[in-house]
């Protein structure tokens, strides 16, 4: 058996980002799903409160284009991060980026 030493190295595979760590490397979660792809912005942790479970919709559910309500908002089940600064919503999970 043989032991890698040296710098262990990884890619983004969603922007790319290199991240290097001395081995053994632990994976790495890249933050890159917290900039807003829009704006370029950091975006932060989306929490739609206490809504009655009746108002969440379906993943099959087109967004809606109207913000007078919670249940009209543009966001979905999956949503994670939002932006302030152009109101835009992102189901983007985080990337975990292997280092080898």
């Amino acid at each position: 058996m043989t032991v890698k030493i040296g710098l262990a190295m990884g890619r983004c595979e969603r922007c790319g980002r290199v991240y290097t760590a001395p081995r053994p490397a632990q994976p790495v979660t890249c933050d890159c799903y917290k900039e807003c792809p829009i704006c370029g912005a950091e975006m932060t942790p989306f929490n739609p409160g206490v809504i009655d479970p009746e108002t969440y919709r379906g993943q099959e559910t087109p967004l809606a284009s109207t913000k007078t309500d919670v249940q009209d908002a543009d966001w979905r089940l999956d949503t994670l991060y939002y932006c302030a600064t152009c109101d835009y919503y992102s189901s983007q999970p985080p990337v975990e980026v292997t280092l080898e």
